[in-house]
């Protein structure tokens, strides 16, 4: 079974920055992207092979909008075979 965590948003108000939080127990090819409310890619936070560990990934949202966006987490094993995938909205408000 493969194993990781999205882990809660936090907003660092000063930096105008969110945080995302992930852990890997196994080396994964890892994809996590942000999209808008209609569903529009807006930028990738990760992607790309990770080793089993605890990530921090940095969101610059200065020229972002205020509104919902989504972010998506998928987690594929060394086959490239899908293991893991979670979706998470977020509001944004400057």
């Amino acid at each position: 079974m493969h194993r990781c965590n999205i882990g809660r948003l936090k907003i660092n108000l000063k930096l105008i920055d969110s945080l995302k939080t992930h852990d890997l127990h196994h080396i994964s090819d890892i994809v996590i992207s942000v999209y808008d409310m209609q569903g529009r890619f807006v930028t990738y936070l990760a992607n790309g092979l990770k080793s089993a560990g605890y990530y921090e990934t940095v969101w610059n949202v200065s020229n972002h909008a205020s509104g919902m966006y989504f972010i998506r987490m998928n987690v594929y094993n060394p086959e490239h075979r899908l293991q893991f995938s979670k979706m998470q909205e977020i509001i944004l408000v400057k």
